[in-house]
């Protein structure tokens, strides 16, 4: 989540505000579903359930994540297109 941040930071001086929000949300999404075959799998070795609250947990952060990132992207959009009916 705060890496998340930083990565998204760092991709905003080389690629630009949409492109470093759609990479940080591919790698944000990549990575919980790995951690989530990781999470899976230790479940069944250690037989503890309270790692699966867990990847609830984390499944929950990233659909919020990506409907904010949904409405950012309409936003800088509408945002664009404002500008450019502007420009004159």
């Amino acid at each position: 989540m705060d890496g998340g941040r930083i990565i998204k930071n760092l991709s905003h001086i080389f690629f630009g505000k949409t492109k470093s929000l759609e990479l940080t949300r591919l790698i944000s999404n990549l990575s919980a579903m790995v951690l989530s075959l990781f999470i899976i799998v230790f479940t069944f070795i250690s037989k503890n359930i309270s790692y699966l609250l867990v990847l609830i947990y984390i499944w929950i952060m990233i659909f919020r994540e990506n409907r904010i990132f949904r409405i950012k992207i309409k936003m800088y959009k509408i945002l664009e297109n404002y500008l450019a009916l502007n420009d004159d």
